[in-house]
């Protein structure tokens, strides 16, 4: 009996092996880069080159010199008080007694006199006018200084600035000294600010508050003006 042939076996296919596709040279023969990676969000960004920050308004002014801010707190409150209880109180207060007078008089004439009544109200203007000039009037809120020492800002109670420069021959003389007392515990000085070519100055503020930035006269002392302690240098 003859042997039952092997099973048909099934002829072997050829196989092809791709060859890897040839990088497109770049014209200064050089294989261009690959092409950045993608997410599902879009093309990553991590190494994209940095935006140029904006100039802020501090950075701007930094740059063209800081300044020093100099608060004048104690002297403006100490003169407020003196304002009110000094010179606007009793000022309303006797306003108020010789209208009440004026009204309850017996006299009709009296009664009926409007001119006192006028009177009476631009006495009351003259004082509350003449005693802000003598307290508020002068009494800076601030002062804002250059740290060069070259140039000045003080700021008045109505909100707006005076700007000028300091001059080398700038210096200040303490004309009053305010102790302490019932309007303040702290104490405070009018001095008087030389600066050519401007006019000079006079501010009431917290004891050697400009010292950092204004000297002061050799010979000052309290009770003489700038002017007069000039004059006496001059004559030694």
């Amino acid at each position: 009996m003859a042997p039952e042939p092997d099973a048909a076996v099934e002829p072997a296919r050829p196989v092809r092996i791709a060859k890897p596709k040839a990088i497109a040279a770049s014209p200064e023969g050089r294989a261009d880069p690959p092409a950045p990676l993608t997410t599902s969000e879009g093309p990553d960004t991590s190494e994209a080159t940095p935006r140029v920050q904006e100039t802020t308004r501090a950075e701007v002014r930094q740059a063209a010199g800081p300044t020093v801010r100099a608060e004048n707190s104690v002297a403006l409150s100490r003169n407020l008080r003196i304002f009110l209880w000094g010179f606007s109180l009793p000022g309303l207060a006797l306003w108020g007694f010789f209208l009440a007078l004026v009204l309850g008089s017996p006299y009709p004439a009296i009664r009926a006199g409007s001119s006192i009544v006028l009177a009476l109200t631009l006495v009351l203007i003259a004082v509350i006018a003449l005693g802000y000039a003598f307290t508020l009037g002068r009494t800076p809120i601030r002062f804002r200084f250059h740290s060069t020492r070259r140039s000045l800002a003080v700021q008045s109670l109505t909100g707006g600035w005076d700007r000028f420069r300091i001059g080398p021959e700038a210096f200040q003389v303490a004309v009053e000294v305010h102790p302490p007392d019932l309007f303040s515990r702290e104490t405070t000085e009018l001095v008087e600010v030389t600066n050519p070519p401007y006019r000079r100055r006079r501010w009431v503020v917290e004891r050697h508050l400009l010292d950092p930035w204004l000297p002061r006269h050799p010979t000052s002392r309290p009770g003489r003006s700038a002017s007069r302690a000039a004059e006496e240098e001059r004559e030694s």
